[in-house]
């Protein structure tokens, strides 16, 4: 995370037996309640996830608990910031 005070690494535990997808979750929704203990105003998340780009489009039909939180999360960072959400292609050939 690259605040105006320097570049902060984080790492968080992704779950055994656990989707390609709630991995992602994990790691967004860390990222959002880190900011949300900080003082930050604005959140760029750069994922290279196409399936959480989807999940945001389309949360009220998917029932998902982890999903849930993330959106409340990201709810509560939206009441006093704005977050963009930037997908960024990987693993294709240049």
């Amino acid at each position: 995370m690259e605040t105006s005070s320097g570049e902060n690494r984080y790492c968080f535990e992704n779950p055994d037996h656990s989707s390609v997808f709630r991995p992602e979750l994990i790691v967004i929704r860390g990222a959002i309640n880190l900011t949300l203990e900080g003082n930050v105003d604005y959140l760029w998340i750069l994922t290279d996830s196409k399936s959480f780009i989807e999940y945001l489009k389309h949360w009220p039909n998917i029932l998902n608990k982890l999903g849930q939180d993330t959106i409340l999360d990201l709810a509560a960072f939206t009441q006093s910031g704005t977050v963009c959400f930037q997908w960024i292609p990987s693993h294709i050939r240049v």
